[in-house]
């Protein structure tokens, strides 16, 4: 018998065991039932045991494996199916079927329970025995909900925006009790652990982040090399705290938690193509283990080896405390950012967008010789209605908050500071709060004065922490609220990040080119500009992760076109507000503008000195109201228009007199500016796009065939004051009941997310002799055990439902109608800018196929362009002259992604050459730093991925054999694609 790896794992000599476990291929990595047996699935889906006294080999199925030392049990898991074997005899205790596929699936601590999560976003809670469901969910998560227990009954998950969410499984329905969206900003989370009391997470965006048991973020580690990390495992070392986690190019980084450094990284052959490469470390912390790249052998550790004698690496800590100052337009907050950024006071116009400045820096000397940077950025946001929605993006891991306002305004002062109030609070909340200071300013102009006692009602209904009397203009309280800012920063509860000292210093050199003015540059002339002021070449990996995280920061933004740099991303808002006041302005009405006509930059703007620059912003700008849900981008006989549903000035005729009123959502929230994204979303959704009206009020959508209409009407509580309103979802024609119930989950399920967390007031409108039913009589009735309503006028009885809390049950179709608008809007993004980038020769893939399949592939191309991604193939895009081999050679030197194509036929001998060629070049461009990501793709015919040639089986197939060239075939690889392209 062969020695076993883990018996040998023990020496100190060894730095890493690697034994070959399987003759196929190992699809799952993992513990046993004890702290020295470790587990893998091989392809065809025999279990291989490894113990230091020998191993076993059991035939099970499934891809996937994972064991209860508790409940003596462990189940396998592929696609589709979960079963669930004995620990004891490996006999078959039940299984089931899943109608959508498996993300991934864990044991609850107790093992008596089992989380599986699937590709519809949807989380099932199954009893480990029966398998029946005892609990489940919807989660909004962008891709893969990725979960783990941190307890027996709380389920921690991945959650939208790169952030994360705890859940309680006791009941039937997951109860979300914790949530945070301030977490892998720009990236996905790709893996879970627990630490202690808290929990580790890791993200493509290349940042390890630590969070405590509220779910408020500690720490952040970010990767010395610049990749993104695909997993994380946490140990406790001689009472110490060490994280380790693999990258994309396939190093093992790991970090001491205690210490807040990186202790070291470790090359190793690990798969960095697949997400579950590790077992990470064994239930006894002693041994960790992860999946050679062939995926036939295991790598061992000791955690002495691992970490005891590991080498520490240069790092540094910075802390920033981000400052916002928020108020409605045109109250002076734009005037005061000026002496609190240490500049000197000019007069301005009102803000579009928003501005962000440096006000302050300084360095801490820590203990033992470390030292930490800390940083105040004081971020500008305008006061406009229609930006609202956006800058609450912008307010989640605010510090201290300048809620400014007019004193002198004789109508309404305060107006606007009670909804930023409540956005402040709901924002932050899963931080602790932010500290809130009321700030009066242009105290130098005359007029009537706010009494004190106002003031000292609004401190307290508020929740501010203090009131500051403010001039920018004669520097009157000036330095008093600087000061207070200074004092109420709390740096000890400020996430610190832990980076290599090069991250640290080119965060500070695109700092200084923002405030140089600098607008649009080139990545390589940034990097080059950098190496010129510092000691040597930088890695362009790292450098181009820098700038990733600056973006997801939002003080910077990649332009539409190339590898092109926007510096001042606040320009993009004011394009998009002159977009919008053209489209207002048409004499129509319709609230549209041309898309050549937005293109050519023919409506009302400041123009830029450089036609080129002007150019690329006004593409840019196009991209940046269809991504953001501000207009529709529809396609006419005269060509595409970009419609803005806020700006309609037509009113619905005949409202609401002709249609059923039968829900009302009350809210508080940018009202004019939620409208305008659900409509956007509801339009590019494939239920109810094909058929519309829009109005200035009200947007109508009407069925595939028969009469019923559904809509939604916006209502305001004030005229003057976009901070509070209604919807009413009202219906006509023969609308059935399960279409309604669908219609009214979707506006609640958006309100859910764009209305301030707790405002949603829902109520049921029962409507008869086009009269409504008052609420009060409803109320008392209902008290009174009445299961009917009485029309006050014509004494007809309406049976009373529970329309109200159905409403609120967000399912899986409400759920996936909001993914497909959401991805709809995204295509769109790309379809805009397709000419340009196709005219620039700045294609997304090369395709690898045999000619004899052409066809096939022809239309396997066309799927993607539709999809706006650019694929380069040699009959289509070889120009008259050119020499194949170099046009080939070129181009794989240049496109982030090759994809090999397998269809009906055999690999041809020209498609051979190809692929030889493709393989050289991944391998030349992994060494320097500029990865080749390799596809294989199967088309209807092709053979089954085990009769591929060796190459192709250690990659992740995109299989589109039985589902055709249909849309949503192909979405897993087109976001493959697009995440080479963004890296």
């Amino acid at each position: 018998m062969e020695s076993s790896p883990l018996a040998r794992a023990g020496g100190r000599k060894a730095s890493v065991i690697s034994q070959r476990l399987v003759s196929g291929r190992i699809t799952s990595l993992t513990w046993g039932f004890g702290p020295k047996t470790l587990a893998a699935m091989n392809l065809d889906g025999s279990l291989v045991m490894v113990r230091p006294s020998g191993r076993r080999v059991v035939e099970l199925s499934g891809r996937s494996v994972r064991f209860s030392a508790k409940s003596r049990r462990l189940f396998t898991y592929d696609h589709y199916h979960l079963w669930v074997w004995s620990g004891s005899t490996y006999s078959l205790i039940n299984e089931t079927d899943f109608s959508d596929s498996i993300v991934s699936a864990e044991w609850c601590p107790d093992g008596n329970r089992i989380a599986v999560s699937l590709s519809d976003g949807g989380v099932e809670i199954l009893d480990g025995e029966s398998l029946s469901v005892v609990s489940s969910a919807i989660i909004e998560s962008p891709d893969h909900v990725v979960i783990a227990w941190s307890d027996r009954e709380t389920l921690i998950t991945s959650y939208r925006e790169g952030g994360i969410a705890a859940w309680d499984t006791t009941d039937s329905y997951l109860e979300k009790v914790a949530h945070s969206t301030v977490g892998h900003k720009g990236g996905s989370l790709t893996g879970i652990d627990r630490l202690g009391d808290g929990i580790v997470t890791s993200g493509t965006d290349g940042t390890l982040q630590i969070w405590d048991a509220k779910l408020e973020s500690q720490n952040v580690f970010e990767s010395p090399k610049g990749f993104g990390f695909e997993s994380v495992s946490a140990c406790i070392y001689r009472g110490q705290q060490y994280l380790v986690s693999p990258d994309e190019d396939g190093n093992f980084h790991v970090f001491s938690q205690n210490e807040m450094r990186l202790v070291s990284t470790i090359k190793a052959e690990i798969d960095a193509n697949y997400g579950s490469n590790l077992a990470g470390f064994s239930p006894d912390m002693t041994r960790f283990a992860a999946i050679s790249s062939n995926r036939q052998r295991a790598l061992i550790w000791t955690a002495e080896r691992l970490i005891a004698d590991a080498t520490y690496t240069s790092s540094s800590q910075y802390r920033n405390a981000k400052v916002v100052l928020v108020g409605d337009s045109g109250v002076g907050k734009s005037g005061l950012a000026f002496p609190l950024s240490g500049r000197m006071f000019e007069p301005t116009e009102s803000t579009h967008g928003r501005q962000v400045w440096s006000s302050g820096r300084k360095e801490v000397r820590l203990s033992g010789g470390r030292k930490e940077i800390r940083e105040v950025l004081l971020w500008d946001l305008a006061g406009q209605p229609g930006y609202r929605l956006f800058h609450r993006l912008s307010l989640r891991d605010v510090t201290i908050a300048l809620v400014v306002f007019d004193s002198r305004n004789e109508s309404d002062p305060f107006r606007g500071v009670m909804y930023w109030a409540r956005a402040l609070d709901e924002a932050t909340s899963s931080q602790g709060g932010a500290v809130k200071l009321l700030v009066s300013a242009r105290n130098d102009r005359g007029g009537v004065k706010v009494s004190e006692q106002r003031i000292k009602d609004f401190l307290e209904k508020g929740g501010f922490s203090g009131y500051f009397e403010t001039s920018a203009k004669t520097a009157d309280g000036i330095a008093e609220l600087q000061s207070a800012v200074e004092r109420l920063v709390s740096w000890s509860k400020l996430p610190v990040i832990v980076a290599p000292n090069v991250f640290v210093e080119i965060r500070e050199f695109l700092i200084r080119q923002k405030e140089l003015g600098i607008l649009l540059t080139s990545e390589s002339e940034l990097r080059s500009a950098f190496e010129a002021t510092s000691r040597g070449t930088v890695d362009r990996q790292i450098f181009h992760t820098c700038l990733q995280r600056l973006e997801a920061a939002g003080l910077v933004s990649r332009a539409s076109i190339g590898s092109v740099w926007l510096l001042q991303p606040e320009l993009l808002d004011n394009y998009a507000a002159w977009l919008s006041q053209a489209a207002r302005l048409e004499p129509d009405g319709l609230g549209a503008i041309s898309e050549s006509r937005a293109l050519s930059g023919d409506y009302r703007h400041d123009a830029l000195a450089k036609t080129a620059d002007e150019r690329l912003m006004l593409l840019t700008a196009i991209q940046e109201v269809v991504g953001r849900g501000l207009a529709i981008r529809v396609d006419t006989e005269k060509g595409q228009i970009l419609v803005f549903p806020s700006e309609l000035r037509a009113d619905l005729p005949d409202y609401p007199g002709r249609y059923n009123r039968e829900i009302s959502f009350a809210f508080s929230g940018p009202v004019s500016a939620i409208y305008a994204a659900i409509t956007v979303r509801l339009v590019n959704s494939f239920t109810y796009g094909h058929d519309y009206s829009l109005y200035r009020n009200a947007a109508l959508f009407r069925a595939s065939s028969g009469d019923a209409v559904y809509g939604f009407a916006a209502h305001h509580t004030n005229l003057d004051d976009d901070s509070e309103g209604a919807f009413v979802v009202f219906f006509g024609g023969g609308a059935s009941r399960e279409r309604k119930l669908n219609f009214m989950r979707y506006i609640d399920y958006q309100l859910q997310q764009m209305a301030i967390e707790g405002s949603i007031v829902r109520n049921r409108l029962y409507v008869c002799c086009d009269e409504q039913v008052p609420e009060s009589a409803v109320h008392k009735r209902r008290q009174n055990g009445e299961r009917t309503v009485l029309c006050p006028i014509c004494g007809v009885h309406q049976a009373m439902d529970d329309l109200v809390l159905e409403s609120q049950l967000a399912d899986k179709e409400t759920v996936a109608m909001s993914q497909q608008a959401l991805g709809e809007q995204e295509r769109q993004q790309r379809l805009i800018i397709m000419p340009a980038r196709e005219s620039a020769s700045q294609f997304d893939a090369f395709i690898c196929y045999n000619t004899v399949d052409r066809p096939m592939v022809n239309r396997f191309r066309s799927l993607l362009r539709d999809n706006g991604i650019l694929a380069w193939q040699d009959i289509q895009n070889l120009s008259p002259g050119d020499q194949p081999t170099a046009a080939i050679e070129r181009m794989l030197d240049e496109v982030p992604v090759a994809l090999v194509i397998f269809g009906p036929n055999s690999m041809g001998p020209w498609q051979e050459q190809e692929y030889y060629v493709v393989l050289q070049r991944a391998v030349k461009r992994r060494e320097g730093k500029l990865p080749l990501r390799l596809i294989p793709v199967l088309l209807p015919g092709a053979p089954d991925v085990e009769e591929l040639p060796g190459f192709a089986r250690n990659f992740v197939v995109l299989d589109i054999r039985t589902q055709g060239f249909e849309d949503h075939a192909i979405q897993p690889l087109i976001k493959q694609v697009l995440d080479a392209r963004r890296s």
